[in-house]
């Protein structure tokens, strides 16, 4: 099986699609069944098995760079696969493909969607804004485009159903669930609810992530706590309210894997209260680390979190649900023990790498065969 790769991101690794490029690329160097290559923009040097794209995105058109891509890609795909005629030619994400897959219907063409960012563009508040118009812009492109695919692939139950309800589409589309590293460090902390209490959140879209919310909801408990934010800088948020001398914040950016996977053994709470989430993977991560996941009920976190079995809920999420959910996590040491031994174990058995590896070749062998 020859595969080719399309990926905006993929040495820049900070955000799930990035991190997907990296594990495939990684895993399939090793597989002698299989020849993976990948096409991006974001790679300094070309190296076995990566090609970089021979144009790069205009300034003027930084604003839709996914837009102005699927003309590149598409350019540069008819280019490779002359000289090694692939099987497959997979999108990690259907904006960037749609061009290809119109153009060469010679070739079989998997397309992603990751999120449900372009679906519920109508959601966003602010109507005359820039992330209102890009996200208007990408709802046409993959409504229009999601047909010129032969297959198009979602991350979780949740996204499947909202592409079939909001575009319709003539194929089916397959689920293909991201895994995680089961082979990883556990965390051994000890949750004492008399001393410092360290809580991490993880998400550079902090509004989505909940993050105000979760500060209020801290802030509201009686309890000390160290509240880590990774992803966020600190000048990125202005609180409208004030903050008690008892929660302490440790912004530190935007930073490697290697040092959110630290942060996850030192901290004694996971807690991102989405307000969207398409699968929660970073809640996936915590989960293998054996670190107590308190999280939301929306998107595709449910199937992550097994209804709840894995972790506490909060609902809505609202700043009450919220402190309700971690309240629930600090005092009540038998609950939080039962759901982090559900939450690994969980993990291992439903978003391993082997499982993830398999449903993709699945995939690609019935739009071959």
């Amino acid at each position: 099986m020859r595969i080719l790769f399309c990926t905006t991101l993929f040495e820049t690794v900070e955000n799930g699609p990035a991190k997907f490029a990296q594990l495939l690329y990684n895993h399939f160097r090793l597989d002698e069944n299989v020849e993976f290559d990948v096409l991006t923009p974001d790679v300094k040097i070309e190296s076995l098995g990566v090609y970089k794209l021979t144009k790069e995105v205009p300034r003027l058109f930084k604003s839709v760079s996914f837009v102005y891509y699927a003309f590149l890609f598409a350019n540069d795909v008819k280019r490779i696969n002359q000289l090694n005629n692939y099987d497959v030619i997979w999108f990690n994400n259907v904006i960037t493909g749609w061009k290809s897959a119109k153009t060469s219907q010679d070739l079989k063409h998997v397309g992603m969607i990751n999120d449900d960012n372009s679906m519920r563009y109508d959601e966003i508040s602010m109507k005359l804004s820039q992330k209102y118009f890009r996200h208007f812009v990408f709802n046409i492109i993959e409504k229009r485009s999601i047909n010129v695919f032969d297959k198009v692939v979602v991350n979780s139950m949740y996204m499947q159903r909202l592409v079939n309800e909001y575009y319709k589409p003539n194929n089916n589309i397959a689920v293909l669930y991201k895994a995680v590293n089961s082979n990883l460090e556990s965390n051994s902390t000890r949750l004492d609810k008399s001393g410092l209490i360290k809580v991490l959140f993880v998400k550079s879209d902090f509004l989505r992530g909940g993050l105000l919310e979760l500060i209020e909801a801290l802030n509201n408990l009686p309890y000390r706590f160290l509240l880590t934010i990774i992803g966020v800088e600190k000048n990125q948020i202005e609180l409208v309210f004030d903050k008690k001398d008892d929660l302490k914040l440790n912004f530190l950016g935007k930073v490697e894997q290697s040092v959110v996977f630290k942060e996850l053994c030192q901290n004694n709470i996971f807690c991102c209260p989405s307000k969207k989430e398409a699968l929660g993977v970073a809640n996936m991560e915590a989960m293998i680390h054996s670190t107590p996941v308190v999280t939301s009920d929306v998107g595709g976190i449910p199937e992550v979190m097994n209804h709840g079995k894995n972790g506490f809920i909060a609902h809505g999420p609202t700043v009450d649900s919220i402190a309700m959910a971690m309240k629930s996590c600090i005092e009540d040491d038998t609950e939080r023990e039962i759901k982090v031994s559900n939450a690994k174990e969980f993990v291992v058995s439903n978003f391993s790498h082997k499982r993830m590896i398999s449903r993709i070749m699945n995939i690609c062998d019935e739009i071959v065969s």
